[in-house]
């Protein structure tokens, strides 16, 4: 209720008519001098008019001044209204809101040393108490920030925006700190409810419950049950409520709570799915910058591999636990099968080169889109990884090691005697078993009689025929087309009769070699001689030419002999096979 008036009621039924052409004027917007000497006026008639009562009252004219001007004040407030704007609506919170700072507080809060020392100088100088010390604070950085350029208070504006993008990162951790604080304050605040007071509900009993994932990404729930006094139990030891409420409860908020990881490095967010498997963002190869792939691969990668590995993608030091250099150079280790293609490289997203990084997008955007079960998992589990075992390389028995039982000589399918080839030598292990021979053009008889004209006999026939491989080329799936070959580093030159031993050609297949007759173990034993004293007819003498003098006596006249083939002869031992024309 105000206060008693101290005018009479004449004196308010004359300043009531005047305050009203007072607000008449003020309508119109304009505060000049004019109106400030119509009121001054209006005044002035004021106390001709009730001179006497005024004399009689013994007021001083100054201070009744004073009380017309307020008067006059209070009614131009009342002009502009007395309703409040509401405050925006927010929704109930049993948790403070963080207030942004703005770049003025900022600023203050930097200089808050120097702008109070400055206000306590100027208010001990003015004689003022410590009452006006706060107001006399505020004048004084007002001053302070109005001194400031544009490019200084852009600065200020810069940080509070870092400051508040600060706030939002960190927004995470206090999340898990409300999560802790949650069953304390909303029991105390349920609790409040209960009473027959004007802002409670009565005799009333809650119980709630409630779930969220905590920070390590598990499913919590549990319920809260806030009674009167009255009461003596409560909901949660009502028969069969684990069965009825508490289990189906919590199957129901493990299909609702989907699972996220904030990766605050990249700015991605991985969405996990109800398994908690990470589920690749959506992005465009075409359209999407490079940069935002990096981020997006790489945080979507240490998801996958905290996800398979059980344990957090980072390690103490700050650094990603991510092998990056063992996968690349072990990929079948750590990768699975299906992710892995010839054309596909898993390297770092970070450091990757663009192609790489292009490469890889396209294909893992093309290989766990609507993937289901273990196709969406690219790293192998960890017992698999820590169990893991080189495959060992199979390498080829050695020929000499595990003959062929029945190995024979001529092989029908095998290069025919004659065809020369042109392509380079291949090396091979030489044979290790005595009697070997070499032979040249100059001494073909002994290397015709060898290899025979027949396929029965050694060698085989040197008659292109139809339908025959060329020499050197094995048969699709045998055990001589596993054995590694290369060009011979050694290239023979010697031009002369004795000729080293050159490598022999790739060894007949034990499938074909079994087909045929197993040679006598020994040549002697079955009556027959030596492989390397068998004089056979020489190609020019089956071919009706002269036989070639010999010139190995006069090295002088010798002239240069292109060496076209060199035969290997192996003394067909047990173990032993018999090498075919190498050129």
């Amino acid at each position: 209720m105000p206060p008693p008036s101290k005018f009479s009621k004449e004196q308010e039924t004359w300043l009531s008519a005047a305050l009203k052409e007072w607000q008449a004027e003020l309508k119109s917007g304009v505060d000049n001098e004019e109106l400030k000497k119509w009121k001054s006026d209006k005044m002035t008639d004021f106390i001709a008019s009730f001179r006497d009562e005024i004399t009689e009252s013994g007021e001083a004219a100054g201070n009744l001044r004073k009380r017309l001007d307020a008067k006059f004040r209070t009614a131009k407030f009342k002009l502009k209204g007395t309703e409040v704007a509401p405050l925006p609506s927010t929704p109930w919170s049993v948790f403070p809101k963080p207030q942004q700072s703005t770049a003025r507080e900022l600023f203050r809060d930097a200089h808050y040393e120097e702008i109070n020392a400055e206000t306590t100088r100027r208010r001990e100088d003015a004689g003022e108490d410590s009452n006006l010390h706060a107001a006399r604070f505020q004048q004084v950085l007002k001053e302070h920030w109005d001194r400031l350029n544009e490019d200084e208070k852009a600065h200020w504006e810069t940080q509070c925006k870092e400051r508040a993008r600060e706030q939002e990162l960190s927004g995470k951790s206090q999340v898990y700190r409300n999560q802790k604080d949650f069953v304390p304050i909303i029991s105390r605040c349920l609790g409040t409810l209960i009473g027959n007071a004007s802002h409670q509900l009565g005799d009333a009993v809650f119980h709630l419950m409630y779930a969220f994932r905590d920070e390590g990404g598990n499913v919590v729930h549990q319920s809260v049950s806030v009674i009167s006094k009255e009461c003596t139990e409560r909901y949660s030891a009502m028969p069969n409520y684990e069965r009825d409420i508490a289990e189906s409860w919590a199957s129901y908020c493990k299909q609702v709570l989907k699972r996220e990881v904030d990766d605050t490095s990249s700015g991605e967010h991985i969405k996990l799915d109800v398994d908690g498997c990470p589920l690749l963002p959506v992005y465009d190869v075409e359209s999407t910058p490079a940069v935002e792939i990096r981020a997006i691969l790489k945080a979507f990668l240490e998801a996958m591999w905290k996800f398979t590995q059980g344990g957090s993608s980072t390690s103490d030091q700050g650094e990603t636990s991510l092998p990056w250099t063992e996968i690349f150079n072990l990929p079948t280790k750590f990768v699975r099968d299906r992710i892995l293609v010839t054309t596909t490289t898993l390297q770092d997203p970070a450091t990757a080169p663009l192609p790489t990084l292009i490469t890889l997008a396209s294909h893992l955007r093309h290989i766990l889109d609507g993937a289901t079960g273990d196709d969406r998992i690219v790293f192998r589990a960890k017992e698999a990884i820590e169990g893991w075992q080189p495959q060992g390389i199979v390498q080829p028995e050695s020929v000499l090691d595990d003959p062929p039982t029945n190995p024979s000589i001529g092989d029908q399918d095998g290069p025919a005697s004659g065809d020369l080839d042109t392509g380079g030598a291949q090396d091979l292990p030489p044979p290790t078993d005595e009697g070997a021979g070499v032979g040249t053009d100059d001494n073909d008889s002994a290397v015709d009689a060898a290899n025979g004209e027949d396929e029965g006999q050694l060698g085989g026939s040197d008659v292109p025929q139809k339908g025959r491989r060329k020499p050197g080329r094995a048969r699709k799936g045998s055990s001589a087309s596993k054995i590694a070959t290369k060009k011979s580093k050694h290239p023979l030159t010697d031009t002369g009769d004795n000729v080293e031993d050159g490598p022999s050609s790739t060894p007949i297949s034990p499938k074909r070699m079994r087909k045929r007759k197993q040679p006598p173990a020994d040549p002697e034993e079955a009556g027959e001689a030596p492989l390397s004293n068998v004089q056979a007819p020489s190609k020019r003498r089956k071919r009706g030419l002269p036989e070639q003098e010999d010139m190995s006596t006069n090295s002088a006249a010798k002239p240069k002999i292109n060496v076209k083939k060199i035969t290997l002869l192996v003394k067909p031992k047990k173990g032993a096979r018999i090498g075919k024309t190498v050129e």
